[in-house]
């Protein structure tokens, strides 16, 4: 699956980025499009990545780091990787880290171990080498226009041997797009409620007169106006001043089936909610359909299923803080930031 995933393009074709060689695109360089597109038409993933977003935040968090940190763990969630500028002093001390997107940057070169060496934003053609905190490497990086034109490096976060980290989602791709497949199949049923699916013929002879091809154009507009729900309930009048005395000569109509199997349909849309729920790190589904009741049994079930996806959502927030942790930033309260790698190491 992966042998063609991840593809080094030729950027001949982007006058912005011509002189480079080329670069790591993923999934033929519609990874970003296409995860964005599923999401947007899912109702069971929005939810999931509202409620992620919802507990994925370290206790601690020092208020510099908010906006930052919710824009990384929104990417985190929804690519499967974050990026990040890192900024050094003339020392090659690191001085602090800005906002990436993602989308902008993808891997220019690779190491002999496979792993990105320099990153280049494909918008601009500006190359970055790759995170590595070593003073001499830091300073042998500065441009010989002086260290004030040095624009740090990238880092991206990524505990996987594959070129990027991806999101849980990517495998779930189709069926969030079936969820948007399942509404526009009901929309289309409902749009045909008048007719059903039907193929009207229209009958008109090679030696039609000019007066008789404005009847039938008459008869494909209404055909068209009554369409849909909202014109179901209609009578029609058309005047025929033609010499045709059997005006049914002039249209037949073909039904085609248009029963919609709800039973399918259903069943479908609950395996898609399953498996988009399992993707995203095992998300309760309680949590999407609370209509058992909040008291009782199925109360504390709810409180159950929240508990659990609140430390599901804290494990991805370590992990996410190992990225700060790996450039030497501290974005917790220490007493917090002690307490990072606590967690029970059996679980996964």
């Amino acid at each position: 699956m992966f042998t063609s995933f991840f593809k080094v393009v030729s950027t001949k074709k982007r006058k912005k980025a011509a002189d480079t060689k080329g670069y790591v695109q993923i999934d033929g360089g519609l990874f970003f499009e296409r995860l964005d597109s599923a999401y947007l038409n899912s109702p069971t993933a929005t939810m999931c990545i509202l409620k992620f977003l919802e507990y994925c935040t370290p206790a601690g968090l020092l208020p510099d780091y908010v906006a930052l940190w919710n824009k990384l763990r929104s990417d985190y969630i929804r690519y499967g990787y974050y990026l990040l500028n890192v900024t050094y002093d003339v020392d090659a001390n690191v001085t602090g880290v800005l906002y990436k997107n993602p989308k902008h940057f993808l891997i220019k070169d690779k190491d002999d171990n496979d792993n990105a060496s320099t990153f280049i934003n494909i918008n601009t053609g500006v190359v970055y080498p790759t995170f590595n905190s070593n003073a001499e490497i830091v300073k042998s990086q500065f441009p010989q226009e002086g260290y004030l034109k040095y624009l740090g490096q990238i880092y991206m976060y990524n505990d996987t041997s594959m070129p990027y980290r991806i999101t849980p989602f990517y495998p779930v791709q189709k069926w969030m797009e079936s969820e948007a497949d399942h509404a526009t199949y009901i929309s289309k049923a409902s749009d045909n409620a008048m007719f059903g699916n039907n193929i009207f013929v229209v009958k008109a002879s090679s030696d039609a007169t000019a007066k008789e091809m404005e009847v039938l154009g008459e008869i494909k507009d209404a055909i068209s106006s009554v369409k849909g729900v909202e014109e179901a309930a209609q009578n029609l009048l058309i005047e025929w001043k033609g010499d045709t005395e059997d005006v049914s000569k002039l249209l037949a109509k073909v039904s085609i089936s248009n029963e919609v199997d709800m039973d399918l349909l259903n069943g479908a849309g609950d395996v898609a909610e399953d498996k988009i729920c399992v993707a995203c790190y095992n998300f309760p589904k309680l949590l999407l359909f609370k209509d058992s009741g909040i008291f009782g049994d199925s109360g504390v079930a709810i409180q159950t299923a929240t508990d659990l996806w609140q430390k599901t959502c804290l494990k991805q927030a370590d992990k996410i803080l190992e990225g700060f942790n790996e450039i030497g930033i501290i974005i917790t309260k220490p007493e917090q930031n002690a307490n990072i790698n606590s967690t029970d190491p059996t679980a996964a």
